[in-house]
C-alpha cells in the first residue's frame, strides 16, 4: 500500500493542548543538548582536551575570549563546534513548531441547537440565496450558503439536515358545497382553516379563466386562451407572486404568505419571466396550534422577441421535459396533446393558460403553463410586444403540527381582524387593516404567519432570456438540484427550526481546532531521546570520568573534599561541607570544611599543584568582610 508524504508530513494525531506540544517539543530538545554535552564530552575524552571540557560550562564570553586567545587546535575547535552545536539544539523545539501543517486537526461534536442559542446573530437572516453566477456548479457550495448569516463570526458549525417525522394533524376535507369549488386544500380545522396554493393564477385583468374541480379527487383543472391584453396583467402577476401560499383562517378571511418587497428576491422573480427557484419554511398558527409547512416553486421561462414567437420545436421540447411522466424517453400522449393546445394557440396569435392544482391530506401542488404575448396598452390590436413561455409548478407540504404551551399575542391592539406577520421567529409587524366587505363585528387577532426561513436559487436551472429549451432550463443543473434536493430540504428545515421552531429537534455539528502533532514530529520529537541513549552508553563503556562531572566534583575529588576517591569524579552525590572564600592579604583563597584551604605547592611536584593547608588564624572570611 502506499502511502502519500502528505499523511506523513500533515498534522493527523492529537493532543490535548498546545502546552503538551511545547512540553514535549522542550523535552525532545532538552535531550538533544544533553546528547550533544555527551558526544563532545567523549570527543574530549579521546583527545584528552580536559580544559576544553570545562570550557563547555562557562558563558557564551568566556568561550569566545578562549577561542580568541588560543591558536587553531584541538581545545579551540572542541570549543567553538560545540558552542554552535549546542546553540542550534536549542532551536530544535523551534523547528519543531515550524513543521506544523497545519498544526491541529478539525474535530466535530453533534450538539442542540438549543445549546447555541448565546453563538446566534443578534439579527440573524432568515433568507439565504444559492447563486451561480461563475457558471461553474462545483464552485456552488450549497452549505455554506445555507448557513450564512446565522451563528457569529468565528463559530465554525455545519447543518447536517434535520429529518423531522411527517406527523402534521389534518381535518377531512370539508364537504359543504361553499369549499368543494375551493380546489385543493391542507385542512387544518373544521371551519376553515387551511393552505393553499394562490388560486388566482388563472385570473387576470378583465379575465378569468373557468375552472373544473373534482373534488373527489381533489383536483382542479383550466386550460384558456387568453386576451394578449390581459397578458400583461397575468405576467405581473398583480395579486401575489407567482406560487404564493393562501393561507385561510376560516371561511372568510384568507391571507397570502407573501415575500417582503423590502428584503426579499421573489418579490420580483416571482413575477415575469425568467428561471428560478424559490424554497421557504414558513409556520402558520391560529390559537396555540402551528403547523409547519416546507414550499417550493419554480418556474422556467422561454423568451422570445424578434420575431416574437418561440420556434415550435422549442415549445414541445420544453412540455416534453417539464410535463412528461418520464423526460428521458420520448413525449407521450397526454404530454403531446398538452404541447399541441399551446402551438395552437400561439399559431392564432393568443396567449394561454393551462394549468392543474391536485392535493391530499399533507400537501397541495400546482402545475401551469403560460404563453404570454404582452401588447402595447394603448394600441388596438397591436403587434406582441414579445412572447414568454413561462412554465411553474408550486408545492405546500405540511410538514409537523404542534401544540404550543401559549396561545399566539397580538403585536399591537387593532379594531380589525388583522394577522401577526414574522420572519425568521420574530414577529415585525401586523396586517390591521378593514377587510371591506366583512363583517367586522367580534374582530380579533386570526393568526400568526412565519417565514422562517428563505432560499432563492439563481443562474442554476437555466437562463429565462432565451428562446432555446436547452438553455431556458439547463439539464446539468436540474441534475445538480435533483442531487442535492433532500439536503437542502433538510438543511433549510434545520435553519427554519432554529429560528422559528423548536431548536432542541436540530442537531449541529460544532467544530473545534484541536491541536495535533504529524508523525514526522513524533519521529523526531523521539529520536534525540534515542540518541541521548546512544552516547549515554557510549560514555559508561568508556568510563569518562573527570570528563563527566563538573569542575567542582573534580576540585573535590582531587583535593579530597568529602569520601569520594580522586580516582573517580562523579557527581556529588552526599555533603561535602562548604568551600569559603578568604583573605590573605592580597590574595583569596578557598578555603576547605576542614579549616584548610587550597594553595598552590611548589613546581618540584607538577602533578600536584594544590593542596589543602591549615588556616592562619589572623584570616577572615572573605565574605564577613565589609
Amino acid at each position: 500500500m502506499k502511502i502519500s508524504y502528505s499523511f506523513f508530513l500533515a498534522s493527523t494525531l492529537p493532543v490535548r493542548d498546545n502546552a503538551v506540544k511545547n512540553i514535549l517539543f522542550n523535552i525532545s530538545a532538552l535531550f538533544l543538548k544533553l546528547s550533544v554535552i555527551n558526544i563532545f564530552a567523549y570527543l574530549a575524552l579521546r583527545a584528552n582536551a580536559y580544559m576544553a571540557y570545562l570550557m563547555f560550562s562557562e558563558d557564551p564570553l568566556q568561550k569566545v575570549l578562549f577561542i580568541a586567545s588560543r591558536r587553531v587546535g584541538v581545545h579551540t575547535l572542541l570549543v567553538f563546534f560545540f558552542t554552535v552545536t549546542i546553540f542550534t539544539a536549542g532551536l530544535y523545539d523551534t523547528l519543531l513548531w515550524a513543521m506544523d501543517s497545519p498544526g491541529y486537526v478539525t474535530r466535530s461534536s453533534i450538539v442542540p441547537a438549543s445549546t447555541l442559542t448565546n453563538q446566534l446573530l443578534a439579527n440573524p437572516s432568515y433568507l439565504v440565496s444559492v447563486s451561480n453566477p461563475d457558471q461553474n456548479l462545483s464552485h456552488v457550495n450549497v452549505d455554506e450558503a445555507l448557513s450564512s448569516n446565522l451563528f457569529k463570526v468565528g463559530f465554525n458549525f455545519t447543518l447536517p439536515g434535520t429529518k423531522v417525522p411527517s406527523d402534521g394533524n389534518t381535518v377531512p376535507a370539508l364537504s359543504t358545497p361553499r369549499f368543494n369549488v375551493a380546489g385543493p386544500r391542507i385542512w387544518l380545522d373544521s371551519e376553515g382553516y387551511s393552505v393553499t396554493v394562490d388560486q388566482s393564477t388563472m385570473i387576470a385583468q378583465n379575465f378569468s379563466c373557468p375552472v373544473s374541480s373534482y373534488p373527489d379527487t381533489r383536483t382542479q383543472v383550466w386550460s384558456c386562451p387568453i386576451p394578449n391584453e390581459s397578458a400583461l396583467s397575468m405576467l405581473t402577476m398583480e395579486s401575489a407572486p407567482l406560487g404564493s401560499a393562501l393561507v385561510w383562517w376560516d371561511g372568510e378571511h384568507s391571507e397570502y404568505v407573501l415575500p417582503d418587497r423590502k428584503d426579499h428576491p421573489w418579490r420580483s422573480l416571482g413575477v415575469g419571466g425568467d428561471t428560478a427557484m424559490m424554497k421557504q419554511v414558513f409556520t402558520v398558527t391560529k390559537g396555540n396550534r402551528r403547523h409547519t409547512f416546507l414550499e417550493t416553486v419554480t418556474k422556467a421561462s422561454m423568451l422570445a422577441i424578434n420575431p416574437p414567437v418561440i420556434p415550435d420545436a422549442e415549445v414541445v421540447e420544453m412540455v416534453r421535459r417539464t410535463w412528461s411522466p418520464d423526460p428521458t424517453k420520448p413525449i407521450d400522449d397526454d404530454t403531446k396533446a398538452v404541447a399541441d393546445i399551446v402551438l395552437r394557440r400561439q399559431a392564432s396569435g393568443q396567449s394561454s393558460t393551462i394549468g392543474v392544482m391536485t392535493g391530499d391530506d399533507l400537501s397541495v401542488v400546482s402545475s401551469t403553463i403560460e404563453l404570454l404575448n404582452p401588447v402595447n396598452a394603448f394600441q388596438v390590436n397591436g403587434t406582441p410586444i414579445y412572447a414568454i413561455l413561462r412554465i411553474s409548478f408550486t408545492n405546500i407540504t405540511l410538514i409537523r403540527s404542534e401544540s404550543l404551551a401559549e396561545e399566539v399575542k397580538p403585536l399591537a391592539p387593532c379594531d380589525y381582524y388583522y394577522t401577526n406577520i414574522a420572519t425568521g421567529g420574530k414577529v415585525r409587524s401586523s396586517k390591521c387593516r378593514n377587510w371591506g366587505d366583512v363583517n367586522q363585528t367580534g374582530a380579533h387577532l386570526l393568526g400568526q404567519i412565519d417565514t422562517s426561513s428563505s432560499m432563492v436559487l439563481t443562474d442554476i436551472l437555466g437562463d429565462g432570456g432565451t428562446s432555446n429549451s436547452t438553455s431556458a432550463l439547463n439539464q446539468t443543473g436540474l441534475e445538480w438540484y435533483a442531487s442535492k434536493q433532500n439536503h437542502i430540504d433538510q438543511v433549510l428545515l434545520s435553519r427554519s427550526l432554529i429560528l422559528g421552531g423548536d431548536p432542541t429537534t436540530v442537531d449541529v455539528s460544532v467544530k473545534h481546532d484541536q491541536p495535533a502533532l504529524s508523525y514526522l514530529q513524533v519521529l523526531l520529537i523521539l529520536l534525540p531521546i534515542l540518541f541521548f541513549v546512544v552516547t549515554f552508553i557510549l560514555m559508561l563503556r568508556d568510563k569518562p570520568g573527570y570528563f563527566k562531572s563538573s569542575f567542582l566534583a573534580a576540585v573535590c575529588a582531587t583535593t579530597h573534599v568529602g569520601n569520594g576517591s580522586c580516582h573517580r569524579s562523579n557527581y556529588l552525590r552526599s555533603g561535602t561541607g562548604d568551600l569559603i572564600l578568604h583573605s590573605r592579604g592580597e590574595h583569596i583563597l578557598i578555603g576547605t570544611p576542614e579549616g584548610g584551604y587550597l594553595t598552590k605547592m611548589g613546581a618540584e611536584l607538577p602533578h600536584l599543584q594544590y593542596s589543602m593547608t591549615p588556616m592562619m588564624t589572623s584570616e577572615e572570611p572573605l565574605l564577613a568582610k565589609e
